[in-house]
This record gives C-alpha cells, structure tokens and sequence, in this order.
C-alpha cells in the first residue's frame, strides 16, 4: 500500500496585528492498494472551520471488479458487463449555538456506490442521511437521524450466487427510510 497525506492550512483575510485571520484546517489522503491488477485507489478530504467541519471521499478499483458481473453464461444475468466500482460520499456538520451549555450539530451527507453495469439489479446504492446531534453532559450525547436509500447492493453475493436460481438479493429500484434516535454514552 501506497498511502501520501497532506495537511495544509489556508488561511484568509489581511494580514497584520490585531487582525482576525480565519483558518481552514485540511487533510487530504490518498491510497493505492491491493495487487497491481486488483487495487483500489482512494481521496478522503475533510476541511474545517470554527463551527463547520466537511468531508469528501472518493474510491474506486484500478481495474474491472469480477465480482461485479455474472460468471454463469446460462444466468439472465449473465447479460451485464463487469465493471470497476466506485464510490464517493461528500457532507457537513454545523455546530448550532442554541443558547445552551454545547451546540446543537446538525449534518447532512450524500454517498453513492455504483457496483455494477447501467441497469444491473446491483448497479448503484444512493444514500441521504440527515442527523441532529446535543451533548446533554459530557461524555453523554443524544442523537437522531434519518436515513433515505435508493437501491441496495449488499457486497456479499451482490451479483447473485446465494440462490440455488442464480438470481441476486441486490435490488436497483428497491428504497429504504429509517429514523433513529438514541443516546450514546462514555465513562
């Protein structure tokens, strides 16, 4: 594995005493791994700034990933090509001044992984995620969010295989809304 990071500060406004200069912290990191017919490659990205931290990442294989196609000439799903996979996700949290003891975090992200050819079952799973988050005391945070799937492409079996059929659990146009809460603790 190949791995180079970056930290870099840039910084904005005018220079000079007294003068409030605002700072983005940045770490940009990237990988090659794997063998060189199998590897993947990979950017993550995450700037921050006073109350707004963002993230951006992207991976994708270097070369056509078997898994995403079917072996078996006789499966009706044999018709979709194997393809390199990609996936990339970008979001953000803001810290919220609510007048209370700690801020209230809200963030929003989108990602999405693309496994197989155009109309495959297992061709792409989007996701939304929206979250609220408060710490009510130190160490005790109460959290909520919720979640928007479109597609659905579980890496085992993703292009079939697991059904004496052939056909696969993966569903293109299958979607998914989930709302959680909780609270999260450490002592």
């Amino acid at each position: 594995m190949v791995a180079r990071q970056d930290d870099c500060a840039f910084r904005g406004g005018r220079s000079g005493p007294m003068t409030a200069m605002p700072v983005f912290q940045t770490r940009i990191i990237s990988f090659v791994t794997g063998s060189p017919t199998r590897g993947t490659q990979t950017l993550f990205l995450a700037a921050s700034h006073a109350t707004c931290r963002f993230l951006g990442e992207f991976q994708e294989t270097t070369d056509i990933w078997p898994g995403s196609a079917v072996p078996d000439p006789t499966n009706p799903l044999s018709v979709f090509e194997a393809r390199e996979t990609t996936s990339w996700a970008v979001g953000g949290r803001y810290s919220m001044d609510v007048g209370a003891e700690s801020p209230l975090d809200v963030s929003l992200e989108f990602s999405r992984f693309r496994a197989g050819d155009d109309g495959a079952p297992w061709e792409r799973q989007d996701q939304y995620v929206a979250g609220l988050s408060y710490f009510l005391a130190p160490g005790v945070n109460m959290f909520g969010e919720y979640i928007h799937t479109d597609g659905w492409v579980p890496l085992n079996f993703l292009s079939g295989g697991n059904f004496p059929d052939g056909s696969t659990w993966s569903e293109r146009d299958a979607t998914t809304d989930i709302l959680t809460f909780g609270i999260q603790a450490a002592f």
